[in-house]
């Protein structure tokens, strides 16, 4: 059992070490990297975790340095390195004392010579670098970082600091190779407070310790105190937590608070105001320069943490400060959050911005800054807005203040809408109403123009669902009122007001009928002509995306691109970029399902212009979905951005993906001959969000999963999902989607065909399958261009685990040899060097290395 003494304010803990199997299987899996950082504030058990640990591994080799502030001169580092090294072995410690300091690159790897040459051999090595934070000159920060990056086998360093080390470990954080245990990692659990409380035989109920949890944050520093002032009352928990917590206040008053001056504590409590943003704000916020670096005696409770990029300061720290906020004036607190609001705006922390301006009580701010937002915000954006709107302090909330009423009963319905309450949205919307229409005051005829406003937004997500399109009847409501009101608003423009265009512009929500798509495209004419009337002119040129989109994929190409074409001209007109963008990447695949490459370029370039647009939000997402969907299309999957490449963790209920994100992920997979993962892709996206599944988006997933089957060797099933889409396509209608599929379709229709009775007509089959070989020739034609004017080769691309291992191939390591060498299992090599011979089109390991040679894939 191991012991320790930590002195708080005349007293001494004694804190003997329990067991911790959590923190030692976190080390345990930190452990297998390079580099290890474990960073916590004082008071966190750093040192005594991984030192038990440590000492648990059996034959490892263990240096470990408790460095002081004396290290950052080299020769007393050295002195101090080889003294340790000295208990164990003493040829290594006098071949060191001869080499001196290794300050350059050269004489470092004469220092790593020797340790290869005489340090003890084993499977584990542990350079432990204890109190890093006092480090800061250059010559022993490069040490360490070299350090880091020996390659010895089964070595690892470790670094315990308050801080981030000042070391370049950008390398190896790219490959994996460094672990971070933090104070989050180091708290106490419940478990382990219960565990603690038994070896000190103190009495307590298990009930009680999510209590113990609470008051203590899990600091093994406030742990063990609390521990001895329970044992003294064990009766009473209250009393217990209550005297814990004066005697940790107590501490951090004497030593960091009672010897600062008044305006130093006002700006510490002030600190507590804002205690989600930054410490170092104390400098940028309110104005007081080098604040932290002057006051060492904060060392314990505040400390960078570089992960986040702010100063982090201990949870009781922060209570601690918060029970001195009765230093601070009302005025003063307002004007404190006022500068947090200002500082958060500059900065880009939007949320916070918000937060802090309806803590100043600046709601005009707050209006201001809203339609200064995109129109469609995230969920957690709208959630976290939500809260704030609902909890406005209650003195403010009043018929005569017209920003609070603008943010309950404008923005409140749309931010629900945001997050995906529609149902709650539109009934808010229908009480507003109810409320305000016997009124005729201005803040009335306001208030019900929005609501009606809103209510036709709402219908347009609840349509796909209700089936009733009801968005011209509340639009004309709203301009009736809008009519009313004087002076009437001028033109806007602004990110608020770029309409946000869905996964489809037909609204239509799967199982419709012709008859239902014909009502929908009737209610867009009739919405347009009131778009026309509003000030904002939002959803200019909708109207011709919507029959764009229903020619295309009724494969009427010509009609298809004289609306695309207008909707871009109306679109750019108002600014409606979304809209425009949509309907230039009909024109793309129309483009591939003419061959025409001209136009491909033509759209391309119109489409990269886009992302210069400040005022369009999502642009870089549209952009990345359309130019996505035609890389598929061309065979060139490889050029799918990144995060569009799924798997099927990201696409749980839960998630809830767009139908648009997904088909792209889906055909990406399919065009790289990912079947299996496209297939369960596809089936763990299921139960989709009611208001994404539109009736299009839904034939073109049933037919992405049968292409998925028949290439799985689920025939019945690819059978099953083909008629499917055949019924959704309206007994093809809608056949541009099997038309798009190209090579693809070929099995599928080859299948059905030698089945009898089957419900899908097969003179169609033909039909759609000879279109289906057309359109790839032509793509293919597109794709050839495309990598000629590009200078793009064929190229076979490996994973970086891929050609690590592919490497170790070369230098004649077998299987075996390559598992130790990775840390990885043979099986898990095996796998790897499957896929290998698949991408490499190679017949055994020799032939492997020699493609890669040749290929020049290994140098």
């Amino acid at each position: 059992m191991s012991y320790r003494e930590e002195t708080l304010g005349n007293s001494v803990i004694p804190a003997r070490y329990i067991q911790r199997p959590r923190i030692e299987r976190i080390l345990q899996e930190a452990t297998r990297s390079k580099l290890v950082y474990v960073i916590a504030g004082a008071g966190y058990g750093k040192t005594q975790a991984l030192r038990h640990y440590i000492e648990q591994q059996e034959d490892a080799v263990v240096r470990w340095v408790q460095l002081t502030e004396g290290d950052n001169y080299g020769s007393r580092y050295w002195e101090n390195l080889t003294h340790c090294i000295s208990f164990d072995n003493e040829e290594l410690a006098g071949k060191l004392r001869d080499l001196g300091f290794p300050e350059t690159a050269v004489r470092f790897k004469q220092f790593a010579e020797i340790l290869k040459s005489t340090e003890h051999r084993s499977l584990r090595t542990f350079l432990v670098l204890d109190d890093f934070h006092l480090i800061h000159t250059e010559q022993a920060l490069t040490f360490a970082q070299r350090c880091a990056y020996l390659q010895i086998p089964g070595a690892c360093v470790i670094i315990i600091s308050r801080t981030e080390p000042g070391i370049n470990a950008v390398p190896l954080f790219s490959k994996g190779q460094v672990s971070i245990v933090t104070e989050d990692e180091l708290r106490f659990t419940d478990t382990e407070i219960s565990d603690f409380l038994k070896q000190r035989d103190i009495p307590f109920s298990p009930k009680d310790l999510p209590l113990f949890a609470d008051a203590t944050k899990g600091w093994a520093l406030a742990v063990e105190l609390f521990s001895l002032v329970l044992k003294r009352m064990p009766n009473n928990h209250s009393r217990a937590i209550e005297t814990m917590k004066q005697n940790v206040f107590k501490l951090m008053e004497v030593e960091a608070f009672n010897d600062f001056p008044e305006e130093t504590q006002k700006l510490l409590v002030k600190l507590s105001l804002v205690s989600n943003l930054p410490a170092a704000l104390l400098e940028d916020l309110f104005h007081h320069t080098s604040f932290l670096k002057d006051a060492p005696q904060l060392l314990s409770f505040i400390w960078f943490d570089s992960f986040t990029g702010v100063d982090r300061v201990h949870p009781l720290y922060w209570e601690f400060l918060q029970s001195k906020q009765h230093l601070l004036s009302g005025d003063e607190i307002r004007n404190a959050y006022r500068e947090a609001a200002g500082w958060c705006s500059g900065n880009r922390f939007c949320l916070d911005t918000m937060f802090y301006l309806s803590k100043a009580q600046d709601y005009d701010r707050m209006v201001e800054l809203l339609f200064s937002y995109p129109f469609k915000l995230p969920h957690d954006v709208c959630a976290y807005l939500v809260e704030i709107i609902e909890n406005l302090e209650p003195d403010a909330v009043n018929e005569e203040n017209p920003d609070v009423l603008m943010l309950q009963n404008f923005f409140l319905p749309l931010l629900l809408m945001g997050m995906g309450k529609y149902e709650e949205a539109e009934k808010r919307c229908f009480d507003i109403i109810s409320k305000w229409e016997q009124m005729e005051t201005p803040m009335a005829l306001h208030t019900l123009y929005s609501a009606y406003s809103n209510l036709a937004y709402i219908d347009m997500y609840r349509c796909t669902v209700t089936h009733r399109y009801d968005t011209p009847k509340y639009l004309k409501k709203s301009l009736e009122y809008r009519q009313r009101i004087s002076p009437l608003q001028s033109e806007a423009a602004g990110a608020f007001f770029v309409a946000d265009v869905r996964s489809m512009a037909c609204l239509v929500g799967e199982n419709a009928t012709l008859e239902e798509f014909a009502q929908f495209t009737e209610s867009v004419r009739q919405t347009t002509l009131y778009i026309a009337q509003t000030y904002h002119s939002m959803y200019s040129g909708y109207e011709d995306l919507v029959l764009c989109e229903l020619a295309f994929y009724k494969n009427k190409p010509d009609i298809a691109k004289t609306h695309a074409r207008q909707a871009i001209s109306k679109a750019r007109e108002k600014k409606q970029y979304s809209i425009e963008m949509m309907a230039a990447q009909y024109l793309l695949r129309i483009s591939l399902q003419e061959g025409d490459y001209p136009l491909a370029s033509e759209v391309l370039k119109l489409l990269r212009a886009h992302l210069d647009i400040n005022d369009f939000w999502n642009r870089q997402l549209l952009y990345d979905l359309f130019t996505g969907y035609f890389y598929t299309q061309i065979g060139l999957p490889e050029l799918v951005p990144a995060w569009l490449i799924m798997d099927e963790n990201e696409t749980t209920s839960e998630v809830r993906i767009p139908a648009r994100e997904l088909i792209v992920s889906v055909k990406r997979h399919i065009a790289s001959k990912n079947y299996n993962q496209a297939l369960t892709i596809l089936c763990s996206s299921y139960p989709r969000a009611p208001q994404e599944r539109f009736a299009i988006s839904e034939l073109v997933l049933y037919l992405l999963t049968a292409a998925a089957r028949i290439n799985t060797g689920d025939t019945a099933g690819a059978h099953l999902d083909l008629a499917k889409a055949y019924a959704l396509s309206l007994d093809g209608t809608f056949e541009m989607p099997f038309i798009e599929m190209g090579k693809n379709l070929q099995p599928l229709v080859a299948s059905a065909l030698e089945l009898t009775d089957y419900c899908v007509p097969a003179q169609w089959l033909r039909s759609i399958a000879r279109k289906a070989s057309i359109y790839a020739k032509k793509t293919a034609a597109i794709a050839d261009t495309f990598k000629r004017r590009q200078k793009i080769t064929d190229s076979v691309q490996l994973s970086d685990r891929e050609r690590e291992v592919l490497n170790d191939l070369y230098h004649g390591l077998s299987r075996e040899e390559i598992a130790e060498n990775r840390y990885l299992s043979i099986n898990t090599v095996k796998k790897i060097l499957q896929s290998v011979y698949i991408k490499l089109d190679a017949n055994n390991s020799v032939d492997a290395v020699r493609i890669a040679l040749e290929r020049k894939i290994l140098s």
